[in-house]
């Protein structure tokens, strides 16, 4: 997994992973897991994202059709669960027959090339951040966009199943350009200050 820290120079691109396969501490899913509509709007529905300095992602809104749902990230997905719920809710995914989506938003200006799942059949439809996925347009499990999704800093992005059951693994994430050379242009202010 490339790490990239906003303050170097180039802007390279970093996979943010959504599930909690690795059991390694600090992946996003394992740092959302478990939020519910009770965090939001406290220090709680903010998580700094791993690998970035202070890019930070908020939980705006969580949306069921049933009360008490959480955020959950497993092995085998990311998703919303109902828990102790007795429904047939696939923990690891966003179901569509539950009318689940949670919405975020960064802190930064971010671009998103590129979203993988770890399952999608042909009758499943996912939005991200408005824009509507089908099975046709993938290449394996992984769905990349013609143009990166430009992501303002705090501007509210979906994550839905409109059909089917739909668990993400990850997403990659391009720093702005204007972030990246902000960054370099405080480190060469630094070197200078140094001399």
């Amino acid at each position: 997994m490339a790490v990239f820290a906003l303050g170097t120079i180039s802007s390279q691109a970093a996979t943010v992973l959504l599930t909690n396969a690795s059991g390694a501490s600090g992946e996003l899913g394992e740092l959302l897991d478990g939020l519910d509509a009770t965090d939001i709007g406290t220090s709680g529905s903010t998580v700094t994202v791993p690998g970035f300095i202070s890019l930070e992602i908020t939980l705006l809104s969580i949306a069921s059709d049933e009360a008490g749902a959480t955020l959950n990230s497993l092995s085998g997905g990311f998703g919303i669960d109902f828990p102790g719920s007795g429904l047939s809710d696939d923990s690891d995914a966003f179901d569509s027959a539950f009318n689940e989506s949670a919405s975020f938003s960064f802190n930064q200006d971010v671009e998103i090339s590129s979203v993988s799942f770890v399952s999608f059949t042909g009758a499943e439809v996912f939005n991200f951040g408005g824009v509507s996925i089908a099975d046709a347009a993938f290449s394996g499990n992984t769905f990349t966009f013609a143009t990166p999704l430009a992501i303002a800093a705090n501007t509210s992005f979906v994550m839905e199943a409109t059909s089917g059951t739909v668990g993400i693994e990850s997403f990659v994430l391009v720093p702005e350009p204007s972030t990246a050379l902000l960054g370099a242009i405080s480190m060469l202010a630094l070197l200078r200050r140094r001399r």
